[in-house]
């Protein structure tokens, strides 16, 4: 059987999306959490993971563009199906941009959930079709996005841990939730802060200010706004 995790902050939607999964014969969730935070800190702590994660995208800890951006660069592996009730902007190409296997509208969503799954199965991406993107475009923003990772890492030659550690900071996390996340002693934490400050002269690491943006600037940017075709 095929393992997923869910990940909503509503109680109600993540309680429904869990027992639909786990009607069908080939599924079955494995979590059920309420927030990218406690999604990060099940990947690194537990040994038996999904092979697809079903995320919001609006959420209370941290959102879904976050936890999609961590998930790509440090579990790739990892199918994920973005799942919102929000579709304007820029956000469903952003979510592809990142990594994302498949976007789902929340609206009456059974049928083109179970849509998704079939195509991840077959390593297929997806996109619900009363959304307006084409999905061909996503290797290419898949692509550019990366470009502008490595340029990142190459400017500041960033090690994984460095890396990893510095996304956390940026999402405005502490050496409490940092050491809960990776299991690294809080001394080793704080020397990496000090690290992080000396060597790039900042009082404080912010992801705007020097890492990676998490809204992707490609050429996806210059698309018409998004909108619902039933509209």
């Amino acid at each position: 059987m095929i393992k997923v995790m869910v990940v909503d902050d509503y109680v109600p939607t993540l309680k429904k999306i869990t027992t639909f999964v786990n009607q069908s014969e080939q599924y079955y969730v494995i979590a059920s959490l309420m927030d990218g935070e406690e999604m990060i800190q099940y990947f690194r702590n537990n040994k038996i993971l999904p092979d697809i994660v079903v995320l919001d995208i609006q959420m209370w800890k941290m959102d879904g563009l976050t936890a999609m951006d961590y998930l790509h660069d440090f579990f790739p592996e990892i199918k994920v199906i973005a799942f919102s009730a929000f579709i304007q902007g820029n956000v469903v190409s952003d979510m592809f941009a990142s990594g994302a296997f498949a976007f789902i509208w929340k609206e009456n969503y059974s049928h083109y959930l179970i849509e998704a799954l079939k195509c991840l199965e077959k390593g297929q991406p997806y996109i619900d079709p009363r959304i307006k993107f084409e999905i061909g475009s996503r290797e290419y923003l898949m692509q550019e996005r990366q470009k502008e990772k490595q340029s990142v890492y190459e400017q500041y030659k960033l090690t994984s841990r460095e890396t990893e550690i510095v996304k956390l900071i940026s999402f405005n996390k502490d050496y409490k939730h940092i050491y809960e996340v990776l299991k690294i002693s809080p001394r080793a934490i704080k020397n990496y802060f000090k690290h992080f400050n000396n060597r790039f002269k900042l009082k404080e690491i912010r992801l705007e200010n020097f890492f990676l943006n998490r809204r992707t600037r490609t050429a996806e940017n210059n698309r018409d706004t998004i909108k619902n075709e039933n509209k």
